[in-house]
């Protein structure tokens, strides 16, 4: 890989990405080790180098959190043969296997795509893993099953070509209810299910998003981008957010680069006028996106307890 020289103030990790987004694991493999601008290229590709020469980590992408059985045991089978016997399941419900050796990564990564599963878009400066409530489907408070939505959301991102290069990672999460189990507030994007009722006496079921929550060193809070969305409008929406991201995040200081820090510079007004021009360029009707007060009319959900000050 080369590199391309500039005099732009810009992150050295953007200068790395910019020459190109593509990595031969089987060539990785028969070397037996990475140079710095692979390591950094592997994450896209969700493999994590490990401060221990010639170790790595591999997260899967769990969209929703849900995988089948057949799923389940291919990844028991992967990780007694390439990890130590041992898989973690992190907090927004990917699958990692650690303790990877080098000249193993290509071989795990074919063995896991026999069963639908792939580490591509596990780490790196991407949409990470969609995460929703891990009782998206039983919930007795849930408004909308929230699970298809996440997959579809999941399967949108990972085939947007034009967001393979964002200023940093980007987090969408689904909440069945108001109770937010899937922690909507401390994510790029926080989308919560509603219901409301109608004229006539019915229902109908939309969702509520936030934007630009996150933690780290200076934690916020997700910002009301819209009080209502139509049901078959939001995952069109994570894509228009994404672009929001990728054309306004910072790419020289990394520090400052989340979406959080766009919503925090420009204005959440700013965001939704950009979302919903983004929205609008790809023929995307946002009748019936709204800011408003919305009263939720769903099965009352219980609510958290809060830590006294």
């Amino acid at each position: 890989m080369q590199r391309k020289l500039s005099f732009q103030t810009r992150s050295e990790d953007e200068e790395i990405k910019e020459a190109g987004l593509v990595i031969d694991f089987d060539e990785i493999a028969r070397k037996g080790k990475m140079s710095k601008e692979e390591e950094l290229v592997a994450k896209w590709f969700g493999i994590y180098s490990s401060r221990q020469p010639g170790n790595h980590m591999a997260r899967i992408v769990v969209p929703g959190g849900q995988i089948t059985s057949s799923q389940a045991r291919i990844i028991a089978a992967v990780s007694e043969q390439y990890a130590q016997g041992k898989v973690a399941v992190t907090t927004r419900q990917s699958v990692q296997l650690h303790w990877l050796k080098t000249p193993s990564l290509p071989d795990m990564m074919r063995t896991i795509g026999e069963e639908n599963l792939t580490t591509f878009h596990g780490c790196g400066d991407v949409n990470r893993n969609v995460a929703a409530c891990p009782l998206a489907e039983t919930c007795r408070y849930r408004r909308v099953n929230v699970l298809p939505y996440a997959r579809e959301a999941s399967r949108l991102m990972a085939n947007s070509r034009d967001l393979d290069n964002l200023p940093r990672k980007f987090k969408i999460t689904f909440s069945g209810c108001g109770a937010g189990c899937a922690q909507p507030y401390i994510n790029c994007v926080g989308i919560v299910a509603v219901t409301r009722g109608t004229p006539d006496g019915g229902e109908e079921h939309g969702f509520k998003v936030v934007i630009g929550g996150g933690m780290g060193w200076l934690p916020f809070l997700g910002q009301d981008l819209f009080s209502w969305v139509p049901r078959d409008r939001i995952v069109p929406l994570c894509r228009a957010t994404g672009l929001l991201f990728r054309d306004h995040g910072d790419r020289r200081d990394r520090s400052k680069a989340r979406l959080k820090w766009v919503v925090h510079r420009k204005g959440i007004d700013f965001c939704r006028a950009e979302i919903l021009k983004n929205l609008a360029d790809e023929d995307v009707d946002t009748t019936g996106f709204e800011t408003g007060p919305v009263e939720d009319a769903g099965v009352p959900y219980p609510a958290r307890p809060l830590t006294e000050q």
